[in-house]
């Protein structure tokens, strides 16, 4: 019986999703382009599991892709995000947090350090970004020659 439990348990942790806390961690290892291996070692999870995680965070959990194309690959998403000021913020607020190999123990341990960085920020960085924004377009047509079809 004991031998079915821990059979059991293995099989459970593997198929397992991952906690939020555990997904919040690697948001901010993934901005700071940590490598796959880096990431496992730190939330104690397989290489598989973390992998499969920051090829398609928003479908953690969620059933099975159905195997049609992505409207935009990787590249793409990434050229993309430069468009979306905010990432410019989280990524900032993430070295500023991790900063030094900074580790947390809880979720709240977390929020207060983001929050204390927020806090930190100059309103008129914030600002220059919401203005780039205009130039940010051009730029995104220019490479991708011409304007979007929306």
């Amino acid at each position: 019986m004991s031998y079915m439990h821990s059979l059991s348990s293995i099989i459970t942790g593997l198929a397992s999703t991952l906690s939020s806390e555990e997904q919040a961690q690697l948001e901010i290892m993934i901005q700071l382009e940590f490598s796959i291996l880096e990431m496992s070692r730190r939330i104690t999870r397989s290489r598989y599991c973390v992998r499969n995680y920051a090829r398609d965070t928003m479908a953690h959990g969620s059933a099975k892709p159905t195997g049609r194309p992505r409207i935009l690959n990787d590249r793409d998403k990434r050229s993309a995000s430069l468009l979306d000021p905010i990432e410019n913020v989280w990524g900032l607020l993430a070295r500023a947090v991790y900063r030094h190999g900074k580790q947390f123990q809880t979720v709240g341990e977390i929020k207060d350090a983001v929050t204390e960085e927020y806090d930190k920020l100059q309103s008129s960085y914030l600002e220059s970004l919401t203005e780039s924004m205009s130039n940010r377009l051009c730029q995104v047509m220019q490479k991708f020659v011409g304007p979007s079809s929306y």
